[in-house]
């Protein structure tokens, strides 16, 4: 079997990895490599063997795959300056088998008409988008619970001098990439979601205008009070979390999430406690998570926290599930919404866009 991974930086990098580990004896192939990224360099740890190496992308798709991973920056396959729409790569992906097996990252597009515009012109069958950001326990959490309030603060160092497509004039704003990984989970755990308010701020830093600060307000039937902050600040870094605060408020209970486990404490004094644990199933793959969350430490500066943690095996676990999913093997996660289809990135996605549109002062652009 040959698996493409076209775009190998740091998600593409990650996704190697972790399949690396799953079958190493799949011939992985790579496209765009990031040269200076450790997977590539054959005295790290982290070294992963590929059959070919591809800069262009004409040769990339010379070859013949069996799967396709797409992870490069997304601003190259939706670019929006002004009115002009871009086409970069989606040409070469049209070209291949309508039912070839395809891992997208998220988020899929930067509007809710993306996904769609994705599907139609490529004609590909057989796609799962990332979802690996869905924060587990905020998902699993949702699913037993249903909290009359709901409050979330993140932030983000998103490496903004590095990527100029991470900046406002791109419309790319903290909604649709970043805080899409929060709102992909109320989109799919909660019942008719309604933007009330959202508001920013713009920022500028060393000729860097980005947009921070953002206050969303959301209601539904099922939870009536659901307030959102959203933060990111200039770096080099990227996609660097800080300690994010998640909690929920039911009528004789309060909850303490993080991306690994959940706490709710009760007025009576009991604690019901739930963490992010490997599945007996999952037990062959420990070298291959503590591998990954090593990677995302040592080469990509996360901090050896719980966060961290959490987020090494959420991704390895949703590219072993996508896998086995292709070859024909059960599923072995027990854990809820972890991926999602082109319907349900569409949903989020407009929910995103809705969150964007209700902001009391619109993006600027250049």
């Amino acid at each position: 079997m040959k698996i493409g991974i076209l775009g190998c930086g740091q998600a593409g990098s990650r996704i190697a990895l972790a399949l690396n580990s799953i079958a190493p004896e799949v011939g992985l192939i790579a496209g765009e490599p990031n040269q200076s990224s450790a997977i590539f360099d054959p005295s790290s740890p982290f070294h992963v063997k590929f059959v070919s190496k591809h800069i262009e992308d004409g040769e990339f798709f010379s070859n013949s795959f069996d799967a396709l991973v797409v992870s490069p920056d997304p601003i190259s396959l939706f670019d929006r300056v002004g009115v002009e729409f871009k086409q970069d790569k989606m040409p070469f992906i049209a070209g291949l088998d309508s039912k070839t097996p395809m891992l997208m990252e998220r988020p899929l597009g930067f509007n809710n008409d993306d996904p769609k515009l994705f599907i139609e012109f490529t004609k590909q069958e057989n796609v799962s988008v990332m979802a690996y950001h869905f924060r587990l326990p905020l998902a699993n959490f949702l699913s037993k619970h249903t909290p009359k309030r709901l409050l979330i603060d993140a932030s983000l160092n998103c490496g903004l001098i590095k990527k100029p497509w991470r900046r406002d004039f791109r419309n790319i704003t903290l909604p649709i990439h970043f805080g899409d990984q929060f709102l992909s989970v109320i989109d799919r755990a909660v019942q008719s979601v309604e933007v009330i308010s959202a508001s920013h701020d713009i920022e500028n830093v060393d000729s860097v205008s980005f947009d921070t600060n953002w206050e969303i307000s959301l209601t539904s039937i099922n939870i009536p009070s659901i307030r959102i902050h959203l933060d990111q600040y200039v770096g080099m870094d990227e996609f660097r979390f800080e300690d994010d605060v998640i909690r929920a408020f039911g009528s004789d209970y309060s909850a303490s999430i993080s991306p690994s486990s959940f706490e709710v404490r009760r007025g009576d004094g009991t604690i019901e406690q739930y963490r992010y644990d490997l599945s007996t199933a999952m037990s062959d793959h420990v070298a291959g998570i503590s591998k990954l969350k090593s990677y995302m430490i040592e080469v990509e500066g996360y901090p050896d926290v719980e966060q961290t943690e959490g987020l090494s095996r959420a991704i390895f676990e949703s590219v072993l599930d996508w896998y086995n999913t292709m070859i024909g093997k059960a599923i072995i996660s027990s854990h809820a919404l972890k991926g999602m289809g082109v319907e349900h990135a569409k949903r989020s996605m407009a929910l995103s866009q809705a969150v964007v549109s209700a902001a009391k002062t619109p993006p600027t652009r250049n």
